[in-house]
């Protein structure tokens, strides 16, 4: 009798690790292929996907934005609250595109309180309160204050796009996130070769004086992208032309998320509590408006 109540009781135990099991291996087969592509997304803006074997699998997401392209605008995720704490609630970079009725949007600003133990243990969930890290506005005002050890640099957006010089952006500034490290300035690699240099799921923003770009790095899906070292995200800015280029928050946090077709796709694979194409709920992102293809652009 013992036995049988005790081969029930594992069975009953095993059934949710069974479960997560073929859920993860079905997540696995729908994740983009490993294959290279690029196209056309929107007037203005284009895709690329790269695919690294060597030194280890990585998938590479680029979106490229011609500065000079009319109608091309960008927003970033407004407070949920008044207060400084606690000052949103927790979505998908695929809600809030679908929310803002952007045309793309990636993830952006580092935020607290977090955690990533295990598919059934992380924080925060959709809707729960989180603070972004360092200076943040939307619309043009401030709903995190700048960072006073100046780890976390805004990446501003106004009349122009920069990377401030303190931890506050310029008076012009109508939006803004902070991210951390800088690693171009005026056209220079200012990371050391060991800085940061493991490779994880990397989001970034580079530019120059006539593009500006979205770097995304698939990571922690052996086999399939590991990610990328800060080094060499510095190195492929500098090969894609950028003159300056800041890392935005990684790990579980980094998505592509784009509307097409009337529907929200995500072009990535997010991997959050260790399951692929799972997006975390997280503080804040960039999302950018652009017009739709022409007949003469298809």
């Amino acid at each position: 009798m013992f036995r049988k109540l005790l081969k029930i009781v594992l069975i009953i135990l095993a059934i949710p690790t069974i479960g997560v099991t073929i859920f993860w291996q079905v997540q696995r087969a729908k994740r983009p292929p490993r294959t290279a592509t690029n196209f056309a997304l929107f007037e203005g803006v284009t895709y690329e996907r790269r695919v690294w074997d060597e030194p280890r699998p990585v998938m590479l997401h680029i979106v490229t934005l011609d500065r000079a392209a009319a109608n091309l605008a960008y927003t970033v995720t407004p407070p949920d609250q008044n207060s400084l704490e606690d000052h949103l609630n927790a979505r998908t970079t695929s809600q809030f595109l679908a929310e803002s009725g952007a045309q793309l949007a990636i993830n952006a600003s580092y935020f607290y309180p977090f955690r990533s133990n295990a598919f059934f243990d992380y924080y925060p969930h959709v809707g729960d309160p989180v603070t972004t890290v360092g200076f943040t506005m939307a619309d043009g005002a401030v709903y995190s204050p700048a960072d006073d050890g100046n780890d976390f640099v805004p990446l501003c957006f106004g009349e122009t796009v920069l990377i401030a010089d303190s931890a506050e952006c310029p008076a012009n500034t109508t939006h803004a996130v902070a991210g951390n490290p800088v690693f171009l300035r005026d056209g220079r690699n200012v990371v050391p070769p060991d800085f940061w240099n493991w490779p994880m799921p990397r989001t970034a923003v580079a530019f120059n004086d006539e593009m500006i770009w979205f770097i995304l790095a698939d990571g922690r899906q052996r086999g399939y992208s590991e990610g990328i070292g800060i080094p060499e995200l510095a190195e492929l800015a500098l090969e894609l032309g950028a003159t300056d280029g800041i890392a935005l928050d990684g790990g579980g946090s980094v998505t592509l998320a784009v509307e097409r077709n009337g529907a929200v796709e995500v072009l990535n694979s997010p991997i959050h509590a260790r399951m692929p194409l799972f997006e975390r709920p997280i503080g804040n992102h960039i999302g950018v408006f652009a017009p739709p293809l022409s007949q003469t652009s298809r």
